[in-house]
């Protein structure tokens, strides 16, 4: 009996978009998962690389590919709906598991009845050993307009500050990661899944926001890890269209959390800060391109 003809405990829902360099090996941490029946969901983004191919490899695997690149939040609704399994984990294609780190966290939340979702600690690239701690602003370092609204953005008291240590014991949490969240499948249905106006970011933001709303402690759980090797799809996109997409992400949660007033300063201050690095990239190319023309007049003379 292999591991897709059992009835799933955990579903593992990731999300491909031009990920064929990680997925195999992402796919391959998830099938040596030890006592526990796993299935995994993986929903393509019309992906231009093999990511799809090479996820259908793994007999345990269900692939959705879809025709166009709908994003992040809805193709993670798509797996979520399509789970069998009691819990649920959304992971990355870029990451790798420890073989006991779907049995650990699924333990983990089965003693937890109160708990939501759950993180254990997340490393970085084998090669620096960096741990990556859930603290939820560290991630948006590059918006430095809106470095002084940090303490005020954000909704709770229980922040993981960025220059702490990973915590070496289980500790509630404003916000986790969702590049390795677990949860129970009812419990992010009871909460009405992922919002769809997210595209790409503060996707794990408004859904931690909702579970603490509900009455359900998020937490983290340093009792296994894993390995993340970070934003290799993401990496290969435009970064003014990576932040402008942030923009819009950062406003939808702002607008939601924080009313009129501060959707309005954010949005003045993206603005700015948008309008600041075009301007930066746009006197580097033309600095670029006068050279270039000073060399081709140089060598014609």
């Amino acid at each position: 009996m292999t591991m897709a003809d059992l009835a799933p405990t955990l579903s593992v829902c990731i999300v491909t978009f031009n990920s064929g360099d990680t997925i195999a090996e992402c796919l391959e941490s998830v099938g040596r998962q030890r006592g526990i029946a796993v299935e995994a969901i993986v929903v393509d983004n019309a992906s231009r690389d093999d990511s799809a191919l090479r996820a259908e490899a793994f007999p345990f695997c269900r692939v959705i590919r879809n025709p166009s690149n709908v994003f992040f939040a809805p193709a993670n609704n798509q797996a979520l709906r399509a789970a069998r399994g009691e819990f649920v984990l959304v992971l990355n294609p870029d990451t790798v598991l420890e073989p006991d780190t779907a049995p650990t966290m699924v333990a983990e939340l089965r003693a937890r009845p109160d708990v939501g979702a759950a993180i254990c600690t997340i490393v970085g690239d084998a090669a620096d050993g960096t741990t990556e701690v859930p603290h939820w602003w560290s991630r948006r370092g590059f918006f430095h307009l809106l470095g002084s609204l940090q303490p005020w953005l954000w909704w709770g008291e229980r922040r993981v500050p960025a220059a702490t240590k990973s915590p070496t014991q289980t500790i509630d949490v404003d916000v986790i990661s969702d590049a390795c969240m677990f949860a129970r499948r009812s419990t992010i249905e009871s909460i009405g899944w992922y919002d769809e106006r997210y595209r790409l970011y503060f996707t794990e933001d408004d859904i931690c926001h909702r579970l603490w709303a509900a009455g359900w402690r998020v937490q983290y759980c340093p009792v296994t890890r894993v390995c993340h090797h970070g934003s290799t799809s993401t990496r290969k996109a435009p970064r003014l269209w990576l932040r402008w997409l942030t923009v819009q992400d950062l406003l939808t949660y702002a607008r939601r959390y924080h009313g009129l007033g501060a959707f309005c300063v954010l949005a003045v201050a993206s603005m700015l800060d948008l309008a600041l690095v075009a301007a930066v990239r746009g006197a580097k190319w033309l600095g670029g391109a006068l050279q270039r023309a000073v060399n081709v007049s140089d060598a014609a003379a």
